[in-house]
């Protein structure tokens, strides 16, 4: 039960500082950092429970993930609404009483818990805590309304007891209490607004014509919209390609600063992932187009758009319009770019213009004044290099444990290796990445073999690249399981977006 010390960590640290901050919209900053993290992992094959069987303290690194981080507090938000307020601070006096100077359990706080309502919490947490994903619902039209179905996309018959809001044609919100496999809803017709409140957790469906309603809806509605849609995109039931124009509609519209930190993430990854490389390449041009007019226009969210900007440009006017932003050409009135924003420049700039990596990288080099950053800048040059053999040689390194002392260099030169322009030639080094796994997790740090897999399967999306994946478990059926389960989590996107580029295959 190591997972409680952190979502009680970051569950009271709420409660104490966010009546600080009255100004902040609390509940849409939850949403935004803790459900994209979560469903990230609950929907892969490699989900896991939030609470998980730990036989050795040495090995509870390996638990540590999004589901404890953003899932579990999701979880424990749901425990307070079915509580209600009092009663979960009424039972957590008593179990601090009851188990001070002790050690305590999770089942015993249920079961202390589970005496101040008449639902069945111990059922509730068996769903919630102990089994790993998450319920799919549906709507469907039936005398009266529309009726809200429930599914376990296990087949297991599982029922997530939740709370949540509805908002219908009519303009009301109705709050749900998602206990059973069916709740009618009366509407007026028109598509219902799933999780308006953002309180829910699950797939909910979601149209690109819902999105079309973004004005008359609230900052909290637009974020848990834009979160189902991308879900629903990844289920195959929205296409990318109009998906990513609708973010660009959304990026238009100048949205608040976390909205366009949400925006900005799907945008990056559906341009990045799910498109053919033909559709990436004819619709680059527009991407670059309104995020330089966004960035030029919106001075609140400059350092945000101008990040997105440097990441996903790649046509010659753009960078160029970058090399004169990184030579001090051109500047953007409250946009000062540091010695680290001028580096990631350096790596952006030398990835895409090969020719030009060596020269752009020995200008950097001279210009640096902290001596840590030019450290940094000569470890990962390697892996920016145009030579294919330079970068071969570089990710062999890595094998020697010496070479991956400095953990947060190695993540990002990976990156460069792995980059979207790259992928064709990197996807060989995905066999020996996952060779080096278990090593990596003896050697490393806690959250490094996690890290380790994001950066080598992250961006890439072919056939090839699942299957390297699979044919690595299959040959070794008695793996470490926590490692196993880690591998499909960091194979479900390149899996979900093979068969959007490559549905032939």
């Amino acid at each position: 039960d190591v997972w409680t010390k952190e979502v009680f960590a970051n569950f009271m640290a709420a409660k104490m500082v966010n009546p600080s901050f009255p100004e902040l919209d609390h509940a849409l900053n939850f949403l935004v950092r803790h459900y994209p993290g979560a469903y990230s992992v609950d929907r892969t094959a490699g989900a896991n429970p939030i609470r998980q069987p730990l036989y050795n303290l040495n090995l509870a690194g390996q638990m540590y993930g999004p589901i404890i981080y953003q899932k579990a507090p999701i979880m424990m938000r749901q425990l307070e609404l079915m509580l209600g307020e009092q009663k979960l601070r009424d039972g957590l006096r008593i179990y601090l009483r009851s188990f001070a100077h002790g050690n305590a359990s999770w089942p015993e706080l249920v079961a202390i818990l589970d005496k101040q309502t008449e639902r069945d919490l111990v059922a509730w947490s068996q769903v919630w805590v102990n089994t790993p994903g998450r319920p799919h619902f549906s709507v469907e039209t039936r005398e009266g309304g529309v009726a809200l179905q429930q599914r376990d996309p296990a087949g297991k018959n599982r029922v997530w007891p939740q709370q949540f809001s509805v908002h219908i044609a009519s303009g009301r919100t109705l709050n749900v209490d998602a206990s059973g496999s069916a709740t009618l809803l009366a509407t007026a017709g028109g598509s219902p607004l799933l999780n308006a409140d953002g309180h829910g957790y699950g797939l909910f469906p979601a149209t690109l014509d819902q999105l079309g309603d973004w004005s008359g809806l609230t900052d909290l509605e637009r974020g848990s919209l834009l979160v189902n849609v991308y879900e629903n995109v990844l289920e195959g039931r929205v296409t990318p390609e109009a998906f990513l124009l609708a973010l660009l509609d959304v990026v238009d519209a100048r949205p608040q600063a976390l909205l366009l930190d949400l925006v900005l993430a799907q945008l990056q990854r559906t341009h990045t992932s799910l498109l053919s490389e033909s559709s990436r390449g004819r619709l680059l041009p527009e991407v670059e187009s309104v995020l330089w007019r966004a960035l030029e226009q919106d001075p609140a969210n400059r350092r945000q758009l101008y990040q997105a900007y440097a990441e996903l440009s790649a046509t010659a006017p753009a960078l160029e319009r970058l090399e004169r932003l990184w030579s001090g050409n051109l500047a953007l009135e409250g946009l000062t770019l540091s010695e680290q924003d001028r580096i990631r420049l350096t790596e952006l700039l030398a990835i895409g213009q090969p020719s030009r990596a060596e020269a752009l990288i020995a200008r950097q080099l001279k210009q640096i004044e902290n001596p840590d950053q030019r450290e940094r800048l000569l470890f990962i040059a390697p892996s920016l290099a145009a030579a294919e053999s330079t970068r071969d040689s570089f990710f062999a390194s890595l094998a020697d444990a010496g070479n991956r002392e400095t953990e947060r260099w190695v993540l990002e030169a990976l990156a460069n290796l792995h980059h979207p322009s790259r992928r064709h030639h990197s996807v060989d080094y995905l066999p020996r990445a996952l060779e080096l796994l278990e090593e990596i997790q003896v050697t490393g740090d806690i959250f490094f073999p996690a890290g380790w897999l994001q950066a080598n399967f992250g961006n890439h999306n072919s056939p090839t690249a699942v299957q390297v994946a699979e044919t690595f478990l299959d040959a070794r059926p008695d793996y470490n399981p926590q490692l196993a389960m880690k591998i499909r989590q960091a194979a479900d996107l390149p899996e979900r977006a093979a068969a959007m580029v490559y549905p032939s295959d």
